[in-house]
């Protein structure tokens, strides 16, 4: 029988409360493990991570997220579990009016099985199973939104103070420890580092912040008193780190995703919900694809303007006229550069030879002037724009699909109508958490469709996605009634 009532358990049967409790234990257990042995711990853990997607069920979605947070492999199991789950129940999407989405879906997969086929039996530029599966991993990823929206999931008290207990615990390792951390082996004489950075932290700070928003926007607040404290609390270490009192850097990214979520949920839940419902997110995509190609415009005129004020790491904010100053560096100066050098392989390499079956190169070609000669140099960074990315590696078949695919997601009506619905609850938290990744994260990185943050990402849009449709078809059995 289901527990009764108003309680924290309220709505959990007793077997249920058990599973919950024993993944969230292991799950906190394995962190130290996934920290010192990412990959070989991590992929240990990989059929356990690859069973709870196989066999989905609400009280695995905060442990794995927690399992997500540090490692490498075992998100690569989770990934497929998650494919091969949406793509046996696939008849099941109908419910959720996610088969036309889900088909296009499918449309990009002989790309990126072909890719795959030419990652397996081309050179191998790059070691690690990583750079062998990537293309087929951040294909599969995207399925995990479909997963997510299979799950019987609410927003609930145990799932809610676990993700904010989560997001401080993370944001509070990151303020003492920064980046690394030294410690020494006894393998051989070389000193290693173990890392605590995690990419989650781009998803954590802005959960803090729009959750803070929350509960002190939302009317019904009663028994959310000690998340209301942890919260705030998460955004004082946020607000110092800025400040440079702790070892955590707020970048320009992780501030504009905390501002922007905030902005939405106080937006849908006090100011004017009407605009959210009306507002396609379509118009930020459009101005974000505009400044991107407008790139190497803004770098030739621009690039370099404040280089005598140091690198962008080395200037301080005392000001507003300092803070644009940093700002310019940012965006001109390191990803306009980026943009830009991006840009311009796509032209000449892609666009000319291999617009739609394009080959798995691990860099880009560029050329530098060096005392007046120009020497041919090779870029390995990522294009830190989401849109450049995909089409950099794959072209404009699998990649500009993907990336359509990628503003399907977010653009989709049922988001905006989910932010009005639950304004009253936390479920609008986890709505604008991820619409402020996918335009803010995918404009100034291209993390949001990465192996290592994209399937956390996904799973929050794809909950809501569930949660929309089970409480509308919950509204009209009451309306019947």
């Amino acid at each position: 029988m289901y527990a009764t009532g108003d309680g924290f358990w309220a709505g959990y049967s007793p077997a249920e409360r058990q599973r919950f409790m024993f993944h969230v234990g292991i799950a906190v257990m394995c962190v130290p493990f996934y920290i010192a042995l990412p990959s070989l711990f991590a992929l240990a853990m990989g059929p356990y991570l690859f069973f709870m997607a196989i066999r989905p069920k609400r009280e695995y979605i905060l442990p794995i997220i927690i399992h997500l947070t540090y490692g490498s492999q075992h998100r690569f199991f989770f990934v497929l579990g998650c494919f091969l789950y949406v793509l046996t129940h696939f008849a099941y999407l109908g419910r959720y009016s996610l088969q036309f989405l889900y088909g296009a879906y499918l449309l990009l997969s002989p790309y990126f099985l072909w890719f795959f086929i030419q990652k397996i039996t081309g050179p191998r530029y790059v070691p690690g199973m990583g750079a062998l599966l990537g293309g087929s991993m951040e294909y599969m990823l995207f399925s995990v939104a479909f997963w997510a929206a299979l799950v019987k999931f609410r927003v609930d008290r145990p799932f809610v103070r676990g993700m904010i207990a989560w997001a401080l615990l993370l944001v509070i390792v990151m303020s003492v420890f920064g980046g690394y951390r030294e410690v020494l082996t006894y393998v051989g004489e070389e000193e290693d580092k173990v890392r605590v950075f995690s990419r989650l932290v781009f998803l954590a700070v802005p959960l803090l912040v729009a959750s803070f928003a929350y509960f002190i926007s939302a009317r019904r607040q009663i028994g959310f008193e000690l998340e209301k404290v942890a919260s705030g609390f998460g955004c004082l270490v946020i607000v110092l780190s800025y400040l440079k009192f702790t070892r955590m850097s707020i970048t320009f990214t992780l501030l504009g995703l905390a501002l922007f979520a905030a902005v939405i949920v106080r937006v849908s839940v006090r100011w004017r919900p009407g605009i959210v419902k009306h507002l396609n997110p379509i118009v930020f995509f459009a101005i974000s694809i505009t400044i991107t190609l407008m790139s190497p415009y803004l770098v030739e005129r621009y690039g370099g303007t404040y280089k005598g004020y140091g690198s962008y790491d080395e200037m301080s904010v005392t000001s507003f006229d300092s803070l644009l100053k940093k700002l310019q560096r940012k965006a001109v100066d390191d990803r306009g550069h980026i943009w830009t050098v991006t840009i311009n392989y796509i032209k000449e390499k892609i666009i000319p030879f291999e617009p739609i079956w394009t080959r798995p190169v691990p860099y880009m070609e560029s050329y530098q002037e060096i005392n007046g000669q120009k020497v041919k140099i090779f870029v390995e960074v990522g294009s830190h724009n989401t849109c450049l990315n995909l089409i950099r590696h794959y072209g404009f078949y699998g990649g500009l699909g993907l990336y359509l695919l990628y503003i399907s997601c977010f653009c989709r009506k049922a988001n905006r109508l989910f932010l009005v619905g639950n304004k009253e609850n936390f479920g609008v938290v986890l709505m604008a958490v991820s619409i402020a990744e996918g335009i803010v994260g995918g404009h100034t990185g291209h993390y949001p469709t990465s192996v290592t943050f994209g399937p956390a990402l996904f799973m929050l849009l794809g909950l809501c996605w569930g949660i929309n449709v089970r409480q509308s078809k919950e509204k009209r059995i009451a309306g019947m009634a």
